[in-house]
């Protein structure tokens, strides 16, 4: 295993945005943890039932079939092996149901047949599904079909989490991007660059795998545009990572790898699953990872074209700044990689934030 360090993790003086984000994803998770846990076990009292699930396949299967409706060829696949005594496809289509808003909204009214008894006791349970969601954390503050006019659903459904190992593992990796980028573009410009890109991310969510009745969760599609972002600037620079590869010292250490093999990594397995992935199963949000990833792209290459262009016909603006032939904290690359070149404030002799750079040349 590999993972990258890059600055390691600075204080909240040096990164106030960074922590800013990271004690906000912190409340709405921990405000949120014990409560999901009390309707989760409701929820799950219901989704474990086998006869309710291997009911709602069957339902599910029917209207799958009906010729009035349009679904793809592998979701009708399975509804015509499911009827021909496949028991199996009755329970994954009942799971995969729950995924499908339109049969969820128009299930109350519509006839199916069977047993009519066990249709209603199936319908009894699934609206007490659908009021355990209208109060669940994910599907209040998370993105589904039935929330895509809601502009605040965009936003908010960056900080909410589906447990532990996902909140835990995206605040890392806020952790170690905030790190270095913070105090390169300023804190308002990571912030934008956070939202913007996490909302472009639900976009081509929507636009390549859809909306569903499931909420998109989680700063994934976020945290992989500030990984693009900073990959664009320092493609061929040596980074830190860390390898862990068995629980010994002699399996655990530091190596330098050029930053492109930090976007190589995230790029290739976010695509890698999304093709590897059916669109109607579901899963992780790949397509999300990727939409964050174009969006970076596109800012970044925007900023370091706008960058390279004020450098070279704006001479004059660089009275305001010098450059720093040298190694110097906290930049990630190591003393043995050569001239490097830093822009720093020489009023402070601090590193001078790339967007407050742009803006002093611009009022020039």
């Amino acid at each position: 295993m590999i993972i990258p360090l890059i600055n390691g993790w600075l204080s909240f003086t040096k990164i106030p945005m960074t922590w800013l984000l990271i004690f906000i994803n912190s409340g709405v998770f921990i405000s949120s943890y014990f409560s999901e846990i009390k309707f989760q076990r409701k929820m799950d009292q219901i989704l474990e039932d086998e006869q309710f699930i291997f009911t709602q396949g069957q339902i599910y299967s029917q209207y799958l079939l009906d010729p009035n409706n349009s679904y793809s060829n592998t979701l009708q696949s399975l509804a015509q092996r499911a009827q021909k005594g496949d028991r199996g496809k009755f329970t994954l289509l009942g799971n995969l149901s729950l995924r499908d808003q339109n049969f969820l909204d128009r299930s109350h009214y519509l006839e199916f047949s069977g047993d009519q008894v066990q249709i209603k006791h199936w319908r009894s349970n699934l609206t007490q599904l659908k009021n355990m969601q209208d109060l669940h954390f994910s599907y209040i503050l998370g993105l589904t079909s039935n929330d895509q006019s809601h502009l605040q659903q965009w936003v908010s459904y960056i900080f909410v989490h589906s447990g532990p190992y996902h909140f835990f593992g995206n605040m890392y990796f806020l952790l170690v991007f905030g790190s270095f980028l913070e105090p390169l573009i300023g804190g308002l410009a990571l912030l934008i660059l956070f939202l913007s890109t996490g909302m472009m991310a639900a976009a081509c969510f929507i636009l390549i795998s859809g909306a569903t009745a499931a909420p998109l969760i989680g700063a994934s599609g976020a945290i992989s545009g500030l990984m693009t972002f900073f990959t664009i600037f320092y493609w061929h620079h040596p980074v830190r990572f860390m390898y862990f590869i068995l629980p010994s010292t002699r399996y655990v250490g530091f190596i330098f790898l050029p930053a492109w093999v930090l976007f190589a990594i995230f790029f290739i397995s976010d695509l890698s699953g999304y093709l590897s992935t059916v669109t109607d199963l579901g899963g992780v949000a790949y397509a999300a990872h990727l939409g964050g990833d174009f969006a970076a792209m596109i800012m970044g290459a925007s900023a370091f074209l706008i960058h390279v262009l004020l450098r070279k016909f704006d001479v004059a603006a660089f009275h305001k700044v010098r450059i720093v032939e040298k190694f110097q904290a906290p930049y990630p690359f190591p003393p043995t990689s050569g001239v490097t070149s830093e822009i720093l404030n020489p009023s402070l002799g601090k590193p001078y934030p790339l967007s407050a750079m742009i803006q002093d040349r611009l009022t020039l």
